[in-house]
């Protein structure tokens, strides 16, 4: 992850790996979402869940991958 999201992701409260891996993926993006100040998109989605579950985005599994496009298609 650059600079940028790591300055956003300690504004909302997540300061280190096991503070993102408890709040998760997807609670973290809509967080994200709502700073306002930052647009994350699919690829931010997967590259938090990738550090969640300990893969480089580019080898998360298919299956988490998908689940992640989905749900993010979902709430727009």
């Amino acid at each position: 992850m650059n600079m940028s999201v790591e300055r956003a992701l300690g504004k909302i409260g997540i300061h280190k790996a096991d503070d993102l891996r408890e709040i998760g993926a997807k609670a973290c993006f809509l967080k994200l979402k709502q700073l306002g100040r930052f647009s994350p998109s699919i690829k931010l989605l997967i590259g938090l869940a990738g550090a969640i579950e300990g893969y480089h985005s580019a080898v998360l599994p298919t299956q988490i991958k998908q689940e992640l496009i989905n749900w993010y298609n979902s709430v727009g």
